[in-house]
């Protein structure tokens, strides 16, 4: 079969989904060409799988992905929660109240094995990007220490996401975390050691190192995963340094890049 032994990994926003975060059939109708012919395809995002599930429930997915920037492995066929990993809470709860405080109008969302939690001020939060983050609860930071955390998510204008991390310095957290930018308007802690490009070689392991693995993104957050695939590739619509990283520029977003990726560069690499 054509794509025998190819694996396939796409980034969500800003690769595989348009700036209004829909699908364009293209994109979905290459995707199942891809699979009918031997390829194994999943996806790899910053969302955890409760949220990026409501927005790719007409793509195929035939491997286990990789959600919360490489906090978690989830197959979507099976349901199954096949691998997780965390922060210790308790080492980064202080840092939490002095950011709720002193920066309330950050949005923070903490990301568990099981759900979504804000815990920031309710009344400060912008509904709009909330509403894009559904589902979650709200819950005071104090109420979900005993919850496996995966991810911390940080919203807000890039002079206070730039604050972030400098308190987070102060406090010392690079012995606990991993800091991630995931957008303009998105900071993340994740577990240290762990990313998108951990996580794809934990595919290969899960999958078999006889398979060749392309991966495709956008941000930063993409980037280890782009070094790590045997084959990487950026969308146009790429920051600089990602694509600097990748063996090959797909299409814009917005013009159905992973459409482009199955049919011109892989075909290309075959």
């Amino acid at each position: 079969m054509k794509y025998k032994n190819i694996v396939l990994l796409s980034d969500l926003d800003g690769t595989l989904l348009q700036d209004d975060k829909r699908l364009s059939q293209e994109n979905i109708d290459a995707i199942n060409y891809f699979i009918s012919q031997g390829g194994k395809f999943g996806v790899a995002t910053g969302r955890n799988h409760h949220n990026a599930l409501e927005f790719i429930q007409e793509v195929s997915t035939n491997i286990p992905s990789i959600f919360c920037n490489g906090g978690v492995v989830y197959d979507i066929n099976s349901e199954n929660l096949i691998k997780y990993n965390t922060i210790e809470p308790k080492s980064i709860v202080g840092f939490l109240k002095h950011i709720i405080k002193e920066l309330p109008y950050i949005m923070i969302m903490v990301y568990t094995a099981d759900y979504a939690y804000t815990v920031s001020n309710k009344k400060n939060v912008n509904q709009l990007i909330l509403d894009q983050h559904e589902p979650y609860e709200f819950k005071p930071v104090e109420d979900i220490l005993e919850k496996a955390w995966i991810k911390i998510l940080f919203c807000g204008r890039e002079d206070e996401l730039k604050t972030i991390e400098t308190e987070a310095k102060k406090f010392d957290l690079s012995k606990h975390v991993a800091f991630v930018n995931s957008g303009d308007i998105y900071f993340e802690f994740v577990p240290n050691n762990i990313s998108k490009g951990t996580m794809l070689n934990e595919l290969r392991e899960m999958i078999g190192k006889d398979h060749k693995y392309y991966a495709v993104g956008d941000y930063y957050n993409d980037l280890e995963m782009i070094e790590q695939a045997d084959t990487g590739i950026a969308v146009d619509n790429a920051v600089d340094d990602v694509k600097e990283a990748s063996d090959y520029i797909s299409t814009n977003n917005n013009d159905s890049a992973i459409a482009d990726v199955i049919y011109n560069i892989i075909n290309k690499t075959l």
